[in-house]
């Protein structure tokens, strides 16, 4: 088990705040439901499998722990404090930018790429920008901005992954995990491991 692998207590707990929340917000409509699962225990165990499945892809170096809030499930990892949904992951804390993805690995980036700029700011951003530039030649996802009045009008717009795509409330923060997610998930943990190593 890595640092970044999620307890079964832990689940349990952000499990139990999730339902609590849904119930909260949602009135009358129930988490199965909203899930589109068969049960509660089939619901449950797809939303950790999912869970699970995100904290999994992040690099191995970060510590994983969940938040004490008993009105939402708060996982942090590796000083980011990020607020968990049915099917969403957003930052609780406005240092972190003011961003949500879908609670899938292939967007895990978005969540490395704010702790290595909560941890090393503008040296991680640079580096980050250098490295997509080795990897695939300064390519990365269109970053492109909903025509409305949406609180995160910009977008990480990759059509090779599926969507909704990750939404960002500034330009600056969409171009950062732009290039985040060119570098993928395999070369942006080596790079924050490589450095927290070397803190270490």
């Amino acid at each position: 088990m890595t640092s970044s692998s999620l307890s079964d207590s832990d689940a349990t707990h952000l499990w139990d705040t999730l339902q609590e929340r849904v119930a909260r917000t949602m009135g009358r409509v129930s988490i199965v439901k909203f899930m589109q699962a068969r049960d509660t225990d089939t619901a449950r165990a797809q939303w950790i499998e999912r869970v699970r499945a995100y904290t999994e892809a992040l690099p191995r170096t970060g510590t994983l722990r969940v938040g004490a809030s008993t009105d939402d499930p708060i996982l942090v990892w590796d000083g980011v404090p990020a607020v968990l949904d049915v099917s969403t992951i957003e930052p609780s804390d406005a240092a972190d930018g003011d961003w949500s993805t879908l609670i899938v690995p292939e967007w895990s980036p978005v969540l490395t790429d704010a702790a290595g700029r909560r941890r090393w700011g503008a040296r991680w951003t640079d580096a980050v920008s250098d490295l997509r530039d080795l990897v695939d030649g300064g390519g990365r996802p269109p970053v492109v901005r909903a025509d409305d009045d949406r609180p995160r009008p910009w977008y990480v717009q990759d059509p090779a992954r599926r969507g909704p795509w990750p939404a960002f409330a500034t330009q600056d923060g969409a171009d950062a995990a732009a290039a985040a997610i060119a570098v993928g998930v395999a070369g942006l943990a080596a790079l924050y491991d490589r450095w927290k190593e070397t803190d270490a």
